[in-house]
């Protein structure tokens, strides 16, 4: 009898107070039918960091990141399941060994993967997405050469074009609640 008087204090506390909920995620846009949720752009701030690429929404920038994500989910879904797009597993291994190498030590490896809600298996799959972007852009645009600025502006005309063929909804923030 005890024991339940306990469990039931626990689980429901006192009763004047009130109920602690936290937002897990939430969705910021839609593509299509694909969702960005903000732990999608959180990701993709912190790959764009340390995982250096020549595509250009594929890099950390704060001020287009909504953009860069929404981008990235819509070249994502060209490539969709084609074979020629799919990276080989050796490929991501090896780019993520490249990505987890820039930790000083596994403990500050783990707690990274824990600040951004990620385990071995999730980040494998968003290094893969991330190559299969790289990959979908080599074939459509090519790879940058010596004149980066013509590149760039064909890359954005490409990007432009296939925005226009796709819905794309932003979510608005959710208003803040203050506590009565």
């Amino acid at each position: 009898m005890f024991r339940c008087l306990i469990f039931l204090a626990v689980v429901f506390g006192p009763a004047h107070a009130a109920p602690q909920t936290a937002i897990a995620d939430r969705a910021v846009a839609l593509v299509d039918n694909e969702i960005v949720t903000a732990s999608d752009m959180k990701l993709h701030l912190s790959l764009g960091a340390r995982d250096e690429s020549f595509v250009p929404i594929l890099g950390a920038n704060p001020e287009t990141l909504l953009d860069d994500a929404i981008s990235a989910t819509l070249i994502r879904s060209i490539g969709g399941r084609i074979s020629v797009y799919q990276p080989n597993p050796a490929q991501v291994r090896a780019r993520l060994a490249r990505y987890r190498d820039q930790w000083p030590s596994v403990d500050v490896w783990e707690n990274h993967l824990l600040s951004l809600g990620l385990d071995p298996q999730r980040l494998y799959r968003a290094i893969e997405r991330r190559l299969v972007i790289e990959r979908v852009v080599s074939r459509v645009v090519g790879q940058p050469g010596e004149d980066l600025e013509l590149w760039t502006r064909r890359f954005n005309s490409w990007l432009e074009q296939e925005r226009a063929r796709v819905r794309v909804r932003k979510v608005a923030p959710m208003p803040r609640v203050s506590a009565p």
